[in-house]
């Protein structure tokens, strides 16, 4: 228990100290799309801190799974795609549409997972939050292709969208499997701890790198 309580502070404390760094960088941030950033981490933190207190209210539990499944996961796979498609926009405008059809897709699937599969017991909806972070590593993999094929890799160590991917990246390709086999795994709760004690990880790692990329940016 102690080591579970270690890494959810360790967490929130890390997305709220990314949140802090993005609001600092606002006056740069704010010339562009980046002003929504800080936003977004900000919707990130009072979420989390709503999910802790419905999983500690006996008669609010029940709605926690769905804060996730209708509101985080759904505001975090359709934003980073946006974002990511609007950085990847800078170097080819054709190539950012590929990430705005796979945003259509993922709704068309979300929906899916609402009305065709309504199981409001899951924690997660696996199938669309699977094909939503499928799509984000996509996203980031079409990024970095761009991005190391122009001259702004030069740049790398103060660029922020560079981080900012890297954490993603990072957080993303292990959380795939995991976010995908939870509801499965659950029921294997040795297993599943090992996975969330890793995806815990991984997460204040991203969180780590958001703020390092607030803090380091000096361009864009």
């Amino acid at each position: 228990m102690a080591l579970i309580s270690f890494f959810r502070i360790a967490l929130m404390t890390l997305e709220i100290t990314a949140c802090a760094a993005s609001f600092a960088a606002m006056p740069v941030l704010k010339k562009n799309y980046w002003k929504w950033m800080p936003f977004y981490l900000l919707a990130i933190v009072v979420g989390e801190l709503l999910g802790y207190y419905l999983a500690y209210t006996p008669v609010l539990n029940a709605y926690n799974p769905m804060l996730f499944n209708y509101l985080l996961c759904p505001l975090q796979v359709i934003f980073l795609n946006w974002l990511l498609s609007k950085n990847i926009a800078d170097y080819d405008k054709a190539k950012s549409a590929w990430v705005l059809y796979g945003i259509l897709l993922y709704i068309l699937c979300w929906l899916a997972d609402c009305f065709l599969i309504p199981d409001t017991s899951l924690w997660v909806s696996t199938f669309s939050f699977s094909v939503g972070m499928l799509l984000i590593l996509f996203s980031i993999i079409v990024f970095f292709y761009c991005y190391i094929n122009s001259n702004d890799i030069v740049f790398f160590k103060t660029d922020r969208i560079f981080w900012i991917c890297l954490g993603l990246f990072l957080y993303y390709v292990a959380a795939l499997p995991f976010e995908g086999l939870r509801n499965t795994l659950l029921k294997q709760p040795q297993l599943f701890m090992i996975c969330w004690y890793i995806d815990m990880g991984l997460a204040c790692m991203m969180y780590l790198l958001f703020t390092i990329s607030f803090i380091w940016a000096k361009r864009r």
